[in-house]
């Protein structure tokens, strides 16, 4: 399990822009670390995800990150993939 001071932590460390959805009972929690020669832009997080918009200096072209971590717990297996379901909705980048 990670959290945030761990994160904030490593970013320092490794000189990296970063944000960080903290660990909640079981879950690992989510991280997205990038350089800083990159640009993200957050596009939304939850307990379950992370979306960002991604442009590198080498090509002009954006292109969308999702990190997910899947809900162990069955009964909340429908929150997670409404969730989901929105987020394909909502970008139609690669």
């Amino acid at each position: 399990m990670c959290s945030s001071s761990q994160i904030e932590n490593l970013k320092r460390k490794l000189d990296l822009f970063g944000c960080c959805v903290e660990s909640r009972g079981k879950s690992g929690g989510l991280a997205l670390l990038w350089q800083k020669s990159v640009e993200v832009q957050l596009q939304s997080f939850s307990k379950y995800h992370v979306d960002a918009s991604v442009r590198t200096e080498e090509s002009d072209e954006c292109w969308r990150f999702t990190g997910v971590y899947g809900e162990p717990d069955a009964s909340k297996w429908s929150e997670f993939w409404h969730i989901l379901c929105r987020l394909s909705q909502q970008s139609v980048r690669p």
